[in-house]
């Protein structure tokens, strides 16, 4: 990355830069006395902003030292968008565990131990306790359907839109068109409310971080 900048921003633009894994020349310049009073106002505007999250950032690697998980030894092998996060109001205690959670999945996977009782959780094979899925808006998960009437079931894709951790559910869009027939109960497009439990496959979205 290269940065030619003449000012205060530097260290900013760095850690954007870092953090969204991109790799870009910038062109930045400070406000002049000639300078335009909407140019001025823009860059006051951008270092108020850059200065916003910077704090928020600290906070974020505060959190995460605090577990030791240094964010200079993980982001640069398994770079996790936290400028997507900010730009989402996160809070950077949620967004730190977040962080954290995608870490731990990528080195399962990586190390071929990631857990095979849930799909998408970020804990290792054979851990203690319940499965702790992590899921994005626009991911795809496969559901498995109880038959009715004495039909078979049938495993159909469902698009996350949210989940609750605290009552084991996933919210989301139904991305099939059911073999079976559930008159005025399953078509797609239906909206949708599944238990961890019934999960069976895991796609991530082509904007998931993982």
């Amino acid at each position: 990355m290269q940065v030619q900048k003449t000012g205060v921003l530097l260290t900013t633009l760095q850690i954007l830069c870092v953090l969204h894994g991109s790799s870009h020349t910038l062109f930045c310049e400070s406000p002049t006395e000639n300078a335009p009073a909407v140019t001025r106002l823009s860059v006051l505007q951008w270092r108020r902003m850059a200065s916003e999250h910077e704090i928020w950032l600290y906070r974020v690697r505060d959190v995460l030292r605090s577990i030791n998980m240094s964010m200079d030894d993980w982001q640069p092998v398994w770079p996790f968008d936290f400028i997507r996060e900010y730009e989402k109001g996160t809070d950077p205690d949620v967004a730190a565990m977040k962080a954290n959670r995608f870490w731990w999945y990528r080195q399962n996977n990586s190390r071929g131990c990631e857990c095979d009782k849930v799909p998408g959780c970020w804990l290792p094979r054979e851990h203690h306790g319940e499965c702790q899925p992590e899921y994005q808006a626009g991911d795809h998960i496969k559901v498995e359907f109880e038959g009715e009437g004495g039909m078979p079931g049938e495993w159909m894709w469902l698009i996350v839109r949210s989940q609750d951790d605290t009552k084991r559910i996933v919210y989301g869009i139904l991305d099939n068109e059911p073999i079976n027939d559930y008159p005025g109960k399953l078509a797609p497009g239906s909206e949708l409310a599944v238990s961890y439990d019934r999960i069976r496959a895991y796609r991530e979205s082509e904007h998931s971080d993982r």
